[in-house]
C-alpha cells in the first residue's frame, strides 16, 4: 500500500480543471499520507511539511527521523540546509543593496571583481541573477568539483576551478543553471555592504524579520534541532551518513539552514513587500534571453503553472538534503518541504503536496506487469 501511495503522490498528472480548495482535515490526512509513503528505507529518514493557505495553517509537522544515530524525531521545528534556496535570499540582499544605492544591477561584474576573466562577454549583475552569464558552474566541473568539495577552498582557489575554463555561451544568449553566480553574488554583497554575508543574512533579513532558525549552515556552531543528513547506503535502513561537503564552498548560492516554518513566514514577507516593496514582483517575473525567449527564471525564483494554478518557487539539494518551496499567489497558498535526504526529491513531493492543497487529483496507480509484484 505504501509503495502505490507513493506513486500515486509523485507521478506526473494530465491537466484538469480547477477544484475547489479542500478542507483542512482533508488536505491533512492526504499530506500525511504522502509523508509516510516516502519515508521508505533507502529514500527519505525524515521530512517536514508545512502548508498554508492564507491565514489557515492546514499542515505544520514532520515525519520520520531527523537523526537516526540518536532516535530524534523529525517535526516542525526541525533545521534543514535548505541548499538552492539560499539564492532568493541573495536575490534580496542584491535588491536591498540596489535600493540604497550601493549597486546597479545592470554594473559590470569587473567592477566589483576586478580581474575575473569573462571571455564570452560583458557580464553584469543582472547575468549573474538570471544565471545567464554564461559563467561555467563550479559545482558541475566533475572530478574536479569532487575532489575539492571537502577543502575549505578560499575565494580565490575556488573561483580558481572555473577562472581558466571557456564560457559555457556569450551573457545572456542562453539559460543554464550556475552556482557560481551566486557565488559571485555573495562576493559583491561583502565587498560593496562591508560585512560577510552570513552576518548579512541576519542583520539585513533574518532578524528585521522575526525568523527564528534561519542562517548559516556552518559545521562548527551548536544548532538546536539540527537534522543529519543522508544519502543511500547498504544495510537494513538503506540510508548511511551523507558525504562531507566544507560549507564555506555553497556560501551565498545555498549555505543556509532553515524550517518549514521560517520559509513560509520568509515567503510572506518578502510577498508583503517587507524586505523591499517590489522584490517579490520582481524576482518572480522571468526573464528573457537576447532573442525574447522567457525563462520562466527571475532572480532567485522559477515561475510557471501548474495546472493552471500560477506557482512561485524553488527548490534545492546538497549532500544529505532535499528542499523544496512554492507559493501559489492566486490560491493564497505556500507549500515548504524538507527532507535529510539526497534522495528525497522534495520537490516532487512539494508537487503532491500542492496538488491535494489545491483539489487536484492525484493520478491512477500505475499497472503493474502481468504475473505480477509482490504484494504489499
Amino acid at each position: 500500500m505504501r509503495n502505490r501511495v507513493l506513486a500515486l503522490a509523485l507521478a506526473g498528472l494530465p491537466t484538469v480543471a480547477h477544484a475547489q480548495a479542500p478542507a483542512r482535515r482533508v488536505v491533512a490526512s492526504q499530506v500525511d499520507s504522502i509523508a509516510r509513503a516516502a519515508l521508505q528505507p533507502g529514500r527519505v529518514p525524515g521530512l517536514s511539511i508545512a502548508v498554508v493557505r492564507g491565514s489557515d495553517t492546514l499542515v505544520m509537522a514532520g515525519w520520520g527521523m531527523a537523526d537516526l544515530e540518536n532516535r530524534v524525531p523529525a517535526g516542525p521545528q526541525t533545521v534543514y540546509r535548505i541548499g538552492s534556496i539560499t539564492k532568493q535570499f541573495t536575490a534580496a540582499l542584491i535588491l536591498i543593496a540596489e535600493r540604497d544605492g550601493h549597486l546597479g544591477l545592470d554594473d559590470s561584474l569587473q567592477q566589483y571583481v576586478p580581474g575575473f576573466p569573462t571571455p564570452g562577454g560583458r557580464v553584469s549583475i543582472r547575468h549573474l541573477l538570471t544565471h545567464t552569464s554564461g559563467i561555467p558552474s563550479y559545482t558541475s566541473l566533475g572530478p574536479a568539483w569532487r575532489a575539492a568539495m571537502r577543502l575549505d577552498l578560499s575565494e580565490d582557489s575556488l573561483l580558481g576551478l572555473i577562472r581558466s575554463r571557456p564560457p559555457d555561451y556569450s551573457p545572456g544568449q542562453r539559460f543554464l543553471y550556475d552556482n557560481s553566480g551566486y557565488y559571485l553574488l555573495g562576493m559583491i554583497l561583502e565587498r560593496t555592504l562591508g560585512r560577510p554575508y552570513p552576518d548579512l543574512v541576519l542583520e539585513r533579513l533574518v532578524n528585521p524579520l522575526g525568523l527564528r532558525a534561519t542562517g548559516y549552515c556552518y559545521t562548527w556552531p551548536i544548532i538546536p534541532n539540527r537534522a543529519q543528513g543522508y544519502e543511500p547506503g547498504p544495510g537494513a535502513l538503506g540510508v548511511e551518513n551523507a558525504d562531507y561537503i566544507s560549507m564555506a564552498l555553497p556560501f551565498s548560492a545555498g549555505g543556509l539552514c532553515s524550517t518549514v516554518g521560517d520559509l513560509v513566514a520568509w515567503t510572506r514577507a518578502l510577498a508583503q513587500g517587507r524586505v523591499v516593496p517590489d522584490a517579490y514582483s520582481r524576482m518572480s517575473a522571468s526573464g528573457r534571453l537576447g532573442d525574447g525567449t522567457p525563462t520562466h527564471y527571475g532572480f532567485g525564483l522559477f515561475a510557471d503553472t501548474l495546472e493552471g494554478h500560477r506557482r512561485i518557487w524553488h527548490s534545492g539539494g546538497i549532500n544529505g538534503f532535499s528542499s523544496s518551496l512554492a507559493a501559489f499567489p492566486d490560491d493564497s497558498l505556500i507549500v515548504a518541504v524538507l527532507t535529510n535526504s539526497e534522495a528525497g526529491n522534495a520537490a516532487r513531493i512539494g508537487t503532491a503536496v500542492a496538488r491535494v492543497s489545491l483539489g487536484l487529483p492525484l493520478p491512477a496507480a500505475p499497472q503493474q506487469p502481468a504475473g505480477g509484484a509482490r504484494p504489499d
